[in-house]
């Protein structure tokens, strides 16, 4: 019983950025990636609700892209974004992923404020990766 009301509670602290919550990943169809590869990604995402920029925001669920944005002018604008973050190696595919987030009451470092349970579709998120095989978040927006 204690270890039940321990739980609880851990998981009620949680409950004001992305840890401790699942996020729903549509994984679509791939014959670029594989589920690990596409799980990597996501992870990489998912740390970006866990900062203080984020508190207050709950990721709820990515959809991949689909393999057509791995094309080479994609993968030439993912270089030229990585140089500018300040990361020189070469990135060698990208892969994108649009999703659902909503706020409690939060306000985001541009001073952008958004109602308490604000609910976003529309947002998407790039990521690169080198011949080491780890993403690197470049760029994210709304369409």
């Amino acid at each position: 019983m204690l270890i039940m009301a321990a739980l609880a509670i851990v998981g009620l602290c949680g409950c004001d950025s992305f840890s401790g919550k699942s996020v729903q990943v549509d994984y679509g169809e791939s014959k670029l990636y594989t589920k690990e590869d596409i799980d990597a990604a996501v992870d990489v995402i998912k740390e970006m609700f866990d900062d203080d920029n984020h508190k207050g925001v709950i990721l709820d669920s990515l959809s991949y892209g689909g393999d057509d944005f791995c094309r080479e002018s994609n993968v030439k604008d993912a270089n030229m974004k990585v140089k500018n973050l300040g990361i020189n190696e070469e990135m060698v595919e990208v892969i994108s992923f649009g999703g659902v987030f909503h706020t409690l009451d939060y306000k985001s470092g541009l001073g952008k404020q958004f109602p308490e349970n604000y609910v976003d579709e529309f947002c998407h998120w790039y990521l690169a990766r080198g011949k080491d095989g780890k993403w690197i978040l470049y760029d994210a927006g709304y369409c």
